[in-house]
């Protein structure tokens, strides 16, 4: 028996990945501030009807981009903790998954990291869900701690906007190739507020992964 013909994606499928691809090109280039739904159509070679069958203006279009885009990397810095049950350990894998995603598509972190900065309310509100989550994840520290009261949520939200401008910075200064040197003060910073100084400075001395 023929195994069955792989799926091949429909023709409206098809079209709007054409017009996400073009959003990238045109805001990589010249800023996504910059960007019109005039000059995303004309790099996809479509028309702004056909841009409207998708989306209903620009801030859709990069939206539904943001959103697909966070929804990939929560899936695999889910995957990286699997089976990890200590928090400190949990931080560490979704540190090294973090680096992996933003390495591995350096058009996609740019989008993600610095062009969302120019964007409007509703991706804004995409980027802050997921920071939202970023956050959940490292107040957890707080179940580590002799008294969890000492500390709130607003240590993990500081933390959490630390993290994101050091990633923005690194991807700016095209540092994101050395990046897992970026790892140990990152865990540092996020261990330090709720396992204490000689837990956060055994994090400095531990050797990224790759390098020893």
């Amino acid at each position: 028996m023929n195994s069955p013909a792989p799926q091949q994606a429909s023709q409206p499928e098809v079209e709007r990945q054409q017009l996400l691809d073009a959003l990238v090109e045109v805001s990589i280039r010249g800023g996504y501030r910059n960007a019109t739904v005039a000059s995303v159509v004309e790099r996809a070679g479509m028309t702004e009807e056909a841009f409207h069958r998708h989306f209903s203006d620009l801030e859709d279009c990069f939206a539904e981009y943001l959103f697909e885009g966070r929804q990939v990397f929560f899936t695999e810095v889910g995957t990286a903790m699997v089976g990890i049950e200590e928090w400190r350990e949990q931080i560490r894998a979704a540190g090294y998954a973090m680096l992996r995603f933003w390495r591995a598509d350096e058009r996609r972190a740019r989008m993600m990291l610095i062009e969302v900065l120019s964007a409007g309310p509703r991706a804004q509100l995409i980027r802050d869900e997921g920071m939202e989550l970023m956050f959940d994840l490292i107040d957890q520290g707080r179940s580590a701690m002799r008294d969890p009261e000492m500390l709130t949520r607003t240590t993990a939200e500081a933390i959490g906007g630390a993290i994101f401008n050091q990633m923005h910075l690194a991807l700016e200064r095209g540092e994101l190739d050395r990046g897992e040197q970026l790892i140990p003060q990152l865990m540092y910073t996020v261990v330090l507020p709720y396992l204490g100084t000689e837990v956060a400075l055994e994090e400095l001395e531990r050797p990224p992964r790759g390098t020893g």
